[in-house]
């Protein structure tokens, strides 16, 4: 059910779901963000890198079930019903002892990767002590720094980058800086969260040249970086290399909205991932991003032929012209527009399609063929 809903390489595929780095969700406008602050995108490779922990044991349960055990809320959850099955998993944990844990720990995945964090935490109280990293996560989610430190560990990798990011967002660079032995043993030493990290302290340090070859390395990675890009500049101005620096902050002034807007997106996506709308809002806030990283383009291709398969009476429209014009507009591709559009004309008489159609081939010096 996972394949069918997010593709062939699974819920948490960078192509497929939008994976991020960010703590607590939300776009933190009008004010400066913490040091570790790293926007929408990267803040949703985050998330889903940390769901990549939640979910492993959350789909061990699911495979404990035969299909002649099947749960009316786990037949929810497969075909997206979120809502609705996290709400009936609720009542009947409700109803259970509280020593029967199953049900409980497999509600709090639920709840934190619906962003139900108030949900999770209250949830997770009741969990013995070797489920206590759910509650750090539930207050890492909610921006309650301090207490997570309490519960997260070091060995879960979703847990120990959590931890950094605490950290981070608390002003302790050393206590996240003692953290680098064990990143580098889980992570490897050329990850981002390595780089990152060392090139925070080179800044620190006032070894600007040393910080920006980190910071330059994280970008080659993940050119939406967020922290990358602005770290960077931030060197760049240290080093006299005035004009490279405006350059760069001003990408990295265009570049946050545009994470937000995805990160709001995927929110969507979180609570409802059949909905072939909110598939096409991610695709279009992918889009947006592919002028900062070609790759933003695939991600945003795959979103849009998810909304396509989902796509109900009333919805195919909207969303053939949307495909449509990221073909003409961003993949410079007008075979393939035209082609989506042919296709959605078989299935719709709606005269939208017919006309964006011929505007193309008018514009493709094809006017017979338009006409």
């Amino acid at each position: 059910a996972f394949a069918s809903l997010f593709g062939n390489d699974g819920i948490l595929d960078a192509r497929s779901a939008l994976l991020g780095r960010r703590g607590a969700r939300g776009s933190n406008r009008g004010g400066l963000r913490p040091p570790g602050w790293r926007g929408g995108l990267y803040g949703h490779f985050f998330l889903y890198n940390v769901l990549t922990g939640l979910l492993a044991p959350f789909c061990g349960l699911l495979l404990l079930s035969s299909p002649g055990q099947s749960k009316p809320w786990v037949e929810l959850w497969s075909v997206g019903e979120r809502a609705q099955a996290i709400q009936l998993l609720s009542e009947q944990v409700a109803q259970e002892p509280e020593s029967t844990h199953e049900n409980r720990v497999l509600l709090v995945h639920w709840q934190l990767a619906a962003a139900q964090f108030e949900g999770a935490l209250h949830t997770a109280k009741d969990l013995p002590a070797e489920q206590r990293g759910l509650r750090g996560r539930a207050l890492y989610f909610l921006g309650r720094y301090e207490e997570c430190l309490e519960f997260l560990g070091q060995e879960d990798p979703s847990e120990l980058r959590m931890r950094v990011e605490a950290h981070k967002y608390l002003g302790q660079l050393e206590q996240a800086l003692g953290l680098l032995p064990q990143l580098r043993k889980v992570f490897g030493s050329a990850s981002v969260d390595v780089l990152l990290l060392e090139a925070r302290d080179h800044q620190g340090r006032k070894q600007y040249e040393e910080a920006a070859q980190k910071f330059a390395a994280v970008r080659r990675q993940k050119p939406l970086e967020a922290e990358a890009l602005f770290g960077l500049g931030q060197c760049y101005i240290r080093l006299k290399r005035t004009q490279e620096a405006r350059t760069l902050l001003e990408s990295h002034r265009r570049l946050i909205p545009l994470l937000d807007a995805l990160d709001f997106a995927q929110r969507g996506v979180d609570i409802a991932p059949s909905s072939a709308p909110n598939q096409a809002t991610v695709a279009e806030a992918w889009q947006a991003l592919s002028e900062f990283d070609p790759q933003a383009a695939e991600h945003a291709l795959v979103a849009y032929e998810r909304a396509t398969l989902l796509a109900k009476d009333g919805e195919r429209t909207p969303i053939a012209l949307r495909l449509a014009r990221f073909h003409w507009e961003t993949m410079k591709s007008s075979e393939a527009a035209l082609s989506t559009l042919a296709k959605a004309i078989q299935l719709s008489v709606d005269p939208r399609l017919r006309v964006r159609r011929a505007d193309y081939l008018v514009e493709l010096g094809r006017p017979q063929e338009a006409l």
